[in-house]
């Protein structure tokens, strides 16, 4: 014979079991719902909020000075002497180097002796054809020997110009010797050490690579082909540097380059950015993180896309029009929804939206809206009945339709909006 359980285990059952059935009831009202709409999803509420929305392009780019200069040398030597050296501040005409002159002064010394000695040869020429011609006036010379000795006064003439031309050479290049800074600016580079070759031979060997002004700089932005239509002259840009990550930086399109550049099979545009450098904390070389504002509304009332996309499951949509009839007569019916009254029959069909809440009686309404910016995620809406704070219903994001799956398994974007 079995013995019965005690009164206490009986009440311990009990319990479990109502524990269990209510843990059972909203499983199977779940089920059920998900076996009328064939979807399971998850809503949300957000609140309606007042901001600022900007429709922005991404890019990157390397920071340089407005203008920087490359100083060489045009003669060939040693450097003898560096007088400047990295980040110092230089005015026009300052030291910066010197070269070994010996080798310089030895050829102005040459040409000088040149120039002497194709003077010398001139002056006699000169008087030997001077002579020449009174003699010829007397008819003691021919015309031939006038002629030579004209000649002759005309070639030593030549080289004693040339002979000047030279020393003037040897003088430019003893002045080469000397290398000054250009401009006001700070030497962001030199290459050059004491006691250094330095040939001129092919091209302009650099020495100093000085920026003229810190406190502004370049930008040289790579934008994508698919973008570029977007950027314009005068627009706005925000960026960072990896160096100062909180802090934002503001500049301006200044030149968009025509010519594009293809990098890994992706086609790209040059674009200069001009911007201040505040406390000239940015250095040349640094890699910028740019923003481009193509579009932007201040003050304006926004919403996540979610809740424009978010639609009642069928069981909601029937309460909802058993509730308000009107929305099934009227006027003009958009596809998939009520129709529209007159004032939300003005807004252009391609900018309507819908957007579903909860009303002070905690039962399913809805107000039409016209969407305006949007940057992907948050759009812009323009209502009279729709005001900042306003909770509104939200899709999650993680609808998934069992006969809408994709192969993968993987979830498509959320549906678009449907136009009431």
């Amino acid at each position: 014979m079995k013995k019965k359980p005690s009164r206490k285990k009986r009440m311990i059952w009990v319990i479990a079991g109502l524990g269990l059935l209510a843990l059972l009831v909203p499983l199977v009202i779940i089920g059920m719902g998900a076996s009328n709409s064939g979807a399971k999803s998850e809503v949300q509420t957000v609140t309606v909020s007042r901001g600022t929305l900007q429709v922005t392009i991404s890019s990157t780019g390397t920071i340089s000075a407005q203008k920087t200069i490359d100083v060489g040398t045009q003669v060939s030597g040693n450097i003898s002497k560096i007088y400047a050296d990295f980040n110092d501040f230089v005015r026009k005409g300052q030291l910066l180097a010197q070269l070994d002159t010996t080798l310089l002064d030895i050829s102005v010394q040459s040409a000088e002796a040149d120039k002497l000695k194709a003077d010398s040869q001139y002056d006699m020429n000169l008087r030997d054809y001077n002579n020449n011609l009174a003699l010829h006036e007397k008819g003691l010379v021919s015309d031939y020997d006038l002629e030579t000795s004209r000649v002759s006064k005309e070639a030593a003439n030549a080289a004693r110009l040339s002979a000047e031309a030279s020393l003037r050479r040897a003088r430019v290049n003893l002045s080469y010797a000397v290398i000054r800074s250009p401009i006001d600016g700070i030497i962001i580079d030199r290459l050059v050490e004491e006691g250094q070759t330095v040939a001129a031979a092919s091209s302009v060997p650099t020495l100093f690579t000085i920026a003229e002004d810190l406190s502004r700089i370049l930008i040289k932005a790579y934008v994508a082909e698919s973008d570029i239509g977007s950027v314009k002259k005068g627009q706005r840009v925000t960026f960072t540097v990896a160096t100062y990550a909180d802090d934002a930086f503001r500049g301006t399109v200044d030149i968009i380059h025509l010519q594009s550049q293809t990098v890994s099979n992706v086609v790209n545009y040059v674009v200069m950015v001009n911007a201040d450098n505040p406390g000239k904390k940015l250095m040349p070389g640094m890699t910028a993180t740019l923003t481009f504002i193509v579009d932007e509304r201040t003050d304006a009332l926004l919403v996540p896309n979610s809740a424009l996309s978010y639609r009642p499951d069928e069981a909601a949509m029937k309460r909802f029009f058993e509730a308000h009839p009107e929305k099934r007569t009227g006027g003009a019916r958009s596809a998939g929804g009520p129709p529209a009254r007159q004032a939300e029959r003005e807004v252009p069909e391609g900018n309507r939206a819908v957007l579903w809440y909860m009303d002070e009686k905690n039962e399913l309404a809805s107000t039409m809206v016209k969407a305006g910016l949007t940057d992907g995620s948050i759009t812009e809406i323009i209502s009279d009945e729709v005001s900042e704070g306003m909770k509104v219903l939200s899709a999650s994001g993680r609808t998934r339709s069992s006969s809408s799956q994709s192969n993968n398994g993987n979830q498509g974007p959320p549906p678009g909006p449907r136009m009431f």
